[in-house]
Parts: structure tokens; C-alpha cells; sequence
């Protein structure tokens, strides 16, 4: 049959807006989370082990919507997305390293790691707000 999205096209302004959306909606839930979970070393590796794919998914939507081709690799996306939105790219090295299976330091309360990348995240929300 034919295809019922054929010819749609949504507006650069609708798409920054859902992406506005989604971050900060996203940063509520993390700064949520990470209160709860700071005081237990593995409850706050766990929250930023699962909150990756987000970011990561925010990450590759900011940069297309700057006319950018989001990188495949992830260390290669956020190295991409912390140049455009200014943070620093250290701050997904742990979780990065995590998610390829890697052994990384055991984090502890509140750790620099969790504040290092929760301070990216709301890197992301306030550029997303500002565009």
C-alpha cells in the first residue's frame, strides 16, 4: 500500500522543540534518580549504565538538527556532541566504558563521575533551550 508518512515534513522549529522536551524532561528524571541513588555506589552505576542510550539518542537528534551526520561510533557521538553543545567529553568515559563491556572503576557515593555527567545532561538541556 501507499505509505501515509509520504510527503510529511515537520518543521525545524517543531523538532527543537520536542528535543526540548525530551531533555529536560530527561534531566528531571536523572537529577530524580541520582538524588535517590547517589548514596549507593551500584543503584548509581546502574542509573548511569541505563540512562546512556538516552543521552546518546539526545545526542545524535541535537546534532541533526544542526545538519550535522551523527557519528556511529558512540565515543565518536559524544565527542561530536560535547564539541557542538560544550561540555566535556570525559564526562561519558566511565559510562562509555561500561557499555562496551569494559571493566571500569567502582564509583561511590555522589561520585565526581555521576556530578561530571550529570552536569553534561544539563549542558544539553540548556542548549537545546537556547537554540
Amino acid at each position: 500500500g501507499r505509505d501515509p508518512l509520504e510527503g510529511l515534513e515537520t518543521a525545524p522549529a517543531d523538532q527543537r522543540l520536542q528535543l526540548e522536551r525530551e531533555a529536560l524532561g530527561k534531566l528531571l528524571q536523572l537529577r530524580a534518580e541520582y538524588t535517590a541513588s547517589g548514596p549507593h555506589p551500584k543503584a548509581l552505576e546502574a542509573l548511569l549504565v541505563s540512562s546512556a542510550s538516552t543521552f546518546l539518542t539526545l545526542f545524535r537528534a541535537v546534532l541533526r538538527l544542526k545538519g550535522s551526520v551523527p557519528p556511529q561510533a558512540p565515543e565518536d557521538l559524544v565527542r561530536a556532541a560535547a564539541h557542538l553543545v560544550g561540555f566535556g567529553a570525559t564526562a561519558f568515559d566511565w559510562v562509555l566504558t561500561r557499555l562496551a563491556g569494559q571493566k571500569a572503576a567502582q564509583l561511590t557515593q555522589f561520585d565526581p563521575i555521576a556530578e561530571r555527567y550529570l552536569a553534561a545532561v544539563e549542558r544539553l538541556a540548556e542548549y537545546v533551550d537556547a537554540m
